[in-house]
């Protein structure tokens, strides 16, 4: 009897087994690559673009960077854990809303992965950096947390890039949109326990290790 393989799970619709955490990856590969590339693309783009002439760009970026000092003015007002908890919370809401209504044309998704790029992009092209190094910038601030955070960010989206393409667009092959939904849905709680222990590990490695690593780069030396 032929194995089961990562792309199997695509290919036979409703299998009477649900495939493992590893066939589900393995088997998504180039969505969550697709979803990478639409972070990174943006946030280059954003980065070498000057924000001038861009007027809805810019309002859309701003208001997002509102909503993000305001999380932060709240953040910094915690106790690390119940800090961390709420970076928790707030990331792992984002990302299953755009898993699940990445359904809808795979617009949430999309949206969400160009805007957070744009974000990075935006923050990486600030004049100077305050002196410091964009290399060491990013290393120090980002990277840490980062590393579990873009994990997440990526199967998150990449599920939800699939999602949307198969329900909206094309049905997996040789199967009807109503058994690609479920397929789908079906790989969407197989992925859940891996995105939500990502997303718990990155809150608490930004509170409690990139936080520290930020206030020693920020500061000035003596």
């Amino acid at each position: 009897m032929t194995p089961v393989r990562g792309h199997d799970v695509e290919t036979d619709c409703l299998p009477p087994e649900p495939p493992t955490l590893m066939q589900v990856l393995r088997a998504n590969s180039r969505w969550f690559a697709l979803a990478a590339a639409l972070f990174f693309v943006s946030a280059v783009v954003m980065h070498l673009t000057p924000r001038t002439g861009h007027r809805l760009s810019d309002a859309i970026l701003d208001t997002q960077m509102e909503g993000l000092e305001r999380l932060i003015d709240i953040i910094m007002g915690l106790p690390p854990v119940a800090a961390a908890l709420l970076v928790f919370v707030n990331n792992l809401i984002s990302m299953v809303q755009m898993m699940l209504l990445g359904f809808i044309a795979a617009l949430s998704p999309i949206l969400t992965l160009c805007l957070n790029g744009m974000l990075v992009g935006v923050v990486t092209a600030m004049p100077g950096l305050q002196g410091a190094d964009l290399l060491r910038m990013v290393a120090v601030t980002l990277l840490p947390h980062g590393i579990f955070e873009l994990a997440a960010f990526f199967l998150s989206g990449g599920i939800g890039l699939k999602f949307g393409f198969h329900v909206t667009l094309a049905p997996l092959p040789g199967c009807t949109r109503k058994q690609s939904f479920k397929i789908i849905w079906r790989e969407i709680w197989i992925v859940m326990p891996l995105l939500t222990l990502l997303v718990l590990i990155a809150a608490f490695v930004e509170i409690f290790v990139t936080g520290q690593l930020a206030n020693r780069f920020i500061s000035p030396s003596p």
